[in-house]
C-alpha cells in the first residue's frame, strides 16, 4: 500500500540522516585536524623565516669582519682565515635555512589547500545532510496527509455500511409488512 510504501521511503532516508550526521563530524574532524596542522606550520614558517633572517644578518657581519680582518691584518692571517671559515659555515646554514623555507612554504600552501578542501567538504556534508533531513520532513508530512485521508475513507466507508444497514433493516421492515398483507390478500 501507499503508506507501506511511504514508511519504508522514511526509514530510509532516517538511516540516510545518521548517515550524513557521520559523514558531518568526520569531515569537521578532518577539517580541525587540518586546521591545527596549517597552524603549527604556519608557527614553523615564521619561526624558519625568522631564523634565516638572523642568518642573513650573522652572514652580512661574517662578510665584514673579513673584510675588516682583511684589510687590517691581510688575507694570510690566521684571524682573517678563521672569519672567513666562519663566513663559509654561515652561508651554508643560510642556504640551508632557505632550502627550510622553500620546504615549509610548500607544505603550508599544501595545507591551506588540504584545509579549504576539508572546509569544503564540511560544506558539502552540511548540505546533504540538510536535504535528508528536509526529505525525512516531506516524507512525514506525506504519511501524515496518507493517513489523514485513509481516516476521512475509512470513516465515509463505515457512514455508507452504517447507512445501507439501517436502509436494509428497514426493507426488511418492510418486507415482513408486505408478507403480512400478502397472506391477509391471499386468505381473503
Amino acid at each position: 500500500t501507499q503508506l507501506s510504501t511511504l514508511e519504508r521511503r522514511l526509514t530510509l532516508q532516517q538511516q540516510a540522516v545518521t548517515q550524513y550526521e557521520r559523514a558531518l563530524t568526520a569531515a569537521n574532524d578532518k577539517l580541525q585536524e587540518c586546521f591545527t596542522r596549517q597552524g603549527d606550520y604556519t608557527q614553523r614558517l615564521i619561526d624558519a623565516r625568522a631564523a634565516q633572517e638572523a642568518l642573513r644578518a650573522q652572514v652580512a657581519a661574517a662578510a665584514q669582519q673579513v673584510r675588516t680582518f682583511s684589510q687590517t691584518l691581510g688575507d694570510s692571517d690566521s684571524a682573517t682565515i678563521a672569519a672567513k671559515a666562519n663566513l663559509d659555515a654561515l652561508k651554508t646554514e643560510y642556504r640551508a635555512s632557505v632550502q627550510e623555507v622553500k620546504k615549509l612554504a610548500g607544505q603550508n600552501t599544501a595545507l591551506q589547500k588540504s584545509t579549504q578542501s576539508a572546509a569544503d567538504t564540511v560544506s558539502t556534508a552540511n548540505v546533504n545532510l540538510n536535504n535528508a533531513r528536509a526529505a525525512v520532513k516531506s516524507t512525514q508530512a506525506e504519511i501524515e496527509k496518507t493517513n489523514q485521508l485513509l481516516a476521512t475513507a475509512k470513516s465515509a466507508w463505515t457512514a455508507a455500511g452504517k447507512s445501507l444497514e439501517d436502509f436494509g433493516r428497514k426493507c426488511d421492515a418492510v418486507g415482513k409488512g408486505l408478507t403480512t398483507a400478502g397472506r391477509a390478500l391471499t386468505t381473503t
